[in-house]
């Protein structure tokens, strides 16, 4: 019931962080509700319930650790009446944990299955008790969608539940062994009920990246690292292994002890004074028992440190990447190569050029088309690549003609675009047109220079010819004149083939 409220009150309050976006929405939302109901399932009831007192010794006031555990005790923790993982805890407090576990893998389906029973009984009565599924009584297209529309898949609230499963069989798993096949059992439970309820009840969860998945998979090392800090502090129990690896049996109610040739004597004084805490906490885990747990404790511990603290400092300080360059390629992520050529290598010709003449894009794209077009012209025996982008290419919604038509043919941005690009087809119609007008003009001025060239060199002509006959004059005249006609005809020729 906490849970539930807790789902509650969490949705109302995550609105407030004012997320940007809808995935960060939901990571923000499954890590909060997760924490949350695994600190009331698992470490609330240690906290009430557990008494660690008896660990602080004689010196806890002189310590100042008195007054810490005070404060606790005076909200109802850590003041319980059980120091350790005794049997008294197994039967008290870890069939409690079990029993809740085993609710937890069968009450969400109960409600889930309500809720699709009761769906199908409205979709029955909405078509008359009638097997014809055409049939119904909805007036309208809205009313009818929401009829046969389930409820949406809420991935976030599946999330927290799978991970609090996980955390609570992880942690508590090394003394309660059963707690591992109640943790299989639920993950199958939710798999085939949430595969059925996707395809034949839910409706589609919303579109998010890969920022969930990531976010849930990054805390997943955690639930080791408590599975092994309690395993060690379990197995490690006077109630039944000995501090010194004698194994605690019992035979028809009778104790006996068998020791163990793992033991060893370790002064735990000589390391943490009279510090009592301590002692016993290096006395757990250095138990021979929980030697190899400890191992990997450890080294899972390294390595968290190093992936997620120290690499990420390392990476930040410029200074250090500078000072030993050779660490760059150890603190960089590697991502494996799929062998394609480079962003504009890619792109096709056809591409390229039209995106140039179409001249939408930013500048220094269209500065980056241009040279990449001029290098394939200058480079010999130019191969186009293997693997081409024939389609769209740019994020630019613009650029993209078919985004244009198909999905917002009455927005602002597309009746801009559409209007620029009018505007940029009649400024060239105009660019054309006055060219061959300045054309027709230019051959027209250079006709009347021609025949004035004609005409003056025909006064020459006969300020030269006295001697000569008339008629000869003439045909030398026309000559002359010809000749200039067909000076400028030819001007006019190179003009319309440039055009």
């Amino acid at each position: 019931m906490t849970n539930v409220l807790l789902k509650v009150v969490l949705r109302n309050l995550i609105h407030i962080e004012a997320p940007s976006d809808t995935t960060t929405l939901i990571t923000s939302l499954t890590i909060k509700l997760f924490l949350a109901s695994f600190v009331n399932t698992a470490f609330l009831t240690l906290l009430i319930n557990g008494n660690i007192w008896p660990f602080m010794g004689a010196n806890a006031e002189l310590e100042g650790d008195a007054s810490v555990l005070e404060n606790l005790n005076s909200f109802g923790l850590m003041n319980g009446q059980f120091t350790d993982f005794g049997e008294k805890w197994y039967e008290e407090i870890g069939v409690p944990i079990c029993i809740t576990m085993i609710i937890n893998m069968i009450s969400p389906h109960i409600f889930v299955l309500l809720e699709f029973v009761m769906k199908g009984y409205s979709q029955c009565v909405d078509r008359s008790y009638s097997s014809d599924h055409t049939l119904t009584k909805q007036v309208t297209q809205h009313d009818l969608e929401n009829m046969y529309t389930g409820p949406e898949f809420n991935l976030y609230l599946r999330y927290a539940q799978l991970l609090n499963t996980l955390f609570v069989c992880l942690m508590f798993s090394s003394g309660m062994p059963v707690l591992i096949p109640i943790c299989c059992f639920t993950f199958m439970g939710y798999y085939f009920a949430d595969k059925y309820m996707l395809f034949r009840f839910y409706s589609l969860p919303p579109m998010l990246d890969s920022a969930l998945a990531q976010a849930v998979s990054s805390i997943l090392p955690y639930a080791v690292m408590l599975h092994l800090m309690f395993g060690m502090w379990m197995m490690s129990n006077d109630e039944f292994f000995s501090a010194a690896g004698v194994m605690l049996t019992t035979d028809f109610g009778n104790s006996t002890k068998v020791p163990l040739d793992l033991s060893v004597n370790l002064d735990a004084s000589s390391y943490f004074g009279d510090n009592l805490f301590m002692q016993t906490v290096y006395e757990r885990f250095t138990h021979k028992n929980c030697y190899i747990m400890f191992a990997v404790f450890l080294l899972l511990l390294v390595s968290l440190l190093w992936n997620r603290l120290i690499v990420k400092i390392l990476q930040a300080s410029e200074g250090f990447i500078a000072l030993f360059p050779c660490f760059r390629n150890c603190l960089s992520k590697n991502h494996e190569a799929e062998g394609n050529d480079p962003y504009l290598h890619s792109i096709s010709r056809e591409r390229l050029d039209l995106q140039l003449r179409q001249n939408l894009l930013f500048v220094e794209v269209l500065a980056q088309y241009k040279a990449e077009i001029e290098r394939r012209d200058t480079t010999v025996g130019f191969k186009a690549p293997e693997k081409e982008i024939n389609i769209l290419e740019s994020y630019n919604f613009e650029a993209n003609q078919g985004y244009v038509e198909e999905f917002a043919s009455d927005a602002s941005s597309v009746i801009e675009y559409n209007n620029r690009k009018r505007t940029m087809t009649t400024k060239t119609r105009t660019v054309t047109e006055g060219a061959k007008e300045g054309a027709k003009e230019g051959a027209k001025e250079g006709a009347k220079e021609g025949a004035k060239e004609g005409v003056e060199k025909v006064e020459k002509v006969e300020k030269k010819a006295k001697v000569e006959d008339l008629s000869t004059v003439e045909e030398r005249a026309a000559e002359e004149a010809g000749a200039g006609g067909d000076i400028v005809m030819s001007k006019l020729g190179h003009q319309e083939s440039a055009l």
